[in-house]
């Protein structure tokens, strides 16, 4: 980079050489218009010196407002600086900052000189007059030259004022370069902490007893395909038979029946005996043999050959084996509850989320920001380049060599 600001450097004399040449009769005469504005500053200034006044405790309040005057033209005055080298942006600046600052400073004059009054104050209310209005007639000339005469021929200082520019920008890439090393320090420690959210997150995801939760869970979702197979044939049969209930006068509950149908595995693990299911099952054998629930035949005959594999053992061994499945499956969601491993994940990924949002902030930030000045210098040097050699008998082409900005990525 220190290779591309020295061949910068040296190509600014060359192209400034060139200008003083080109410009040498412009710039006499904005000389000579710059002095005449400066002498009439310097009137002002003059001018200003009378509203002085030996102000106390005891002065009176035109002395106040005659001093308030000379204080804001001395502060006027002292804020104008003169372009110390020729350039059309040096003389359009200068313009316009003795216009903006003569601007401001009407405002407190018109106040106060209208509060002036007696003779004591009113020949340098005139003096101060004539002193402004020949000032702005002379900078309405400095400004008509710039833009008449000094402007159409001032292309040629552009080189020198694009090469200076980029140079400024130089030192500004420096400057964001130096801060984005100093962040290179928070994106790392912002890497590790998101490492180590990660490894709780799947500490907390893998947790044993999800993996305990999870057996249960398969277990209890085993036994009831098993009790969803054995109950297929009595299933239809239960439901013919609450819908006899239904029809009934009588307010029969069908709770049981209902639970027996929806979930058969909660159902059975519910019950603290047999007798209920039992009694339920002997109706329902009776109805087959009465025909009263009105099943074809090999449906009413296959029911009736489950009931009786349920009633001579397999209802207690289902019993037995939903009440260990449910209560296995039971205690471990309980102790899931207790460990509160869904809060905390949730709670996890949220600062997961905000640690990743907090570090590609600072990526995106400083990485757009040194790109963006990296891209307009490249493009500002390629113009330099161009500008260059129309004015030099030789091809010039400034290289340029930055720093490589880190790869830091964005994480997802």
């Amino acid at each position: 980079m220190e290779t591309t600001r020295q061949e910068l450097q040296k190509f600014l004399e060359i192209a400034g050489t060139h200008a003083d040449n080109k410009m040498k009769g412009l710039r006499s005469k904005a000389e000579k218009r710059l002095r005449e504005t400066d002498k009439r500053l310097i009137h002002i200034s003059e001018n200003g010196e009378l509203f002085n006044e030996s102000i106390d405790e005891n002065s009176g309040a035109m002395d106040k407002y005659s001093q308030r005057i000379y204080d804001k033209i001395d502060e006027t005055i002292n804020s104008l600086e003169k372009p110390e080298k020729f350039s059309r942006r040096n003389l359009e600046d200068y313009a316009e900052s003795v216009r903006n600052a003569m601007l401001a400073q009407d405002e407190i004059l018109i106040k106060y000189v209208k509060l002036l009054k007696g003779t004591k104050y009113k020949k340098r209310v005139k003096s101060l007059s004539k002193s402004l209005q020949k000032l702005n007639g002379d900078l309405a000339k400095f400004e008509r030259f710039i833009k008449e005469d000094y402007a159409p021929y001032s292309d040629v200082e552009n080189t020198s004022d694009i090469i200076q520019g980029t140079i400024e920008k130089l030192e500004d890439f420096e400057d964001k370069y130096s801060f984005l090393l100093e962040k290179e320090q928070l994106v790392l420690e912002k890497d590790i902490e998101i490492q180590k959210i990660e490894d709780e997150l799947k500490s907390l995801d893998e947790h044993p007893e999800r993996l305990v939760y999870q057996a249960a869970v398969n277990d209890y979702n085993e036994t009831q395909k098993d009790l969803d197979y054995q109950f297929s044939n009595l299933r239809k049969a239960l439901r013919k038979y609450e819908n006899i209930l239904a029809k009934s006068r009588e307010k029969i509950d069908t709770t049981l029946i209902k639970e027996l149908v929806k979930d058969p595995a909660n159902c059975l693990a519910n019950q603290s005996s047999l007798g209920g299911i039992e009694n339920l099952l002997r109706i329902i054998q009776q109805q087959l043999i009465d025909a009263t629930l009105q099943l074809k035949r090999d449906k009413r005959e296959a029911t009736k050959v489950d009931i009786e594999k349920l009633l001579n053992g397999e209802l207690k061994v289902n019993w037995d084996k939903s009440k260990r499945v449910v209560k296995k499956k039971e205690d471990s969601r309980q102790r899931l509850s207790d460990l509160d491993l869904d809060n905390k994940l949730n709670k996890m990924k949220i600062t997961f989320d905000a640690a990743k949002r907090d570090r590609n902030r600072i990526v995106e930030r400083e990485i757009r920001d040194i790109e963006n000045v990296n891209s307009e210098i490249q493009k500002k040097i390629d113009e330099i380049n161009v500008r260059l050699s129309s004015i030099s008998a030789e091809d010039v082409k400034i290289i340029s060599n930055f720093p490589g900005i880190p790869d830091w990525g964005t994480l997802i």
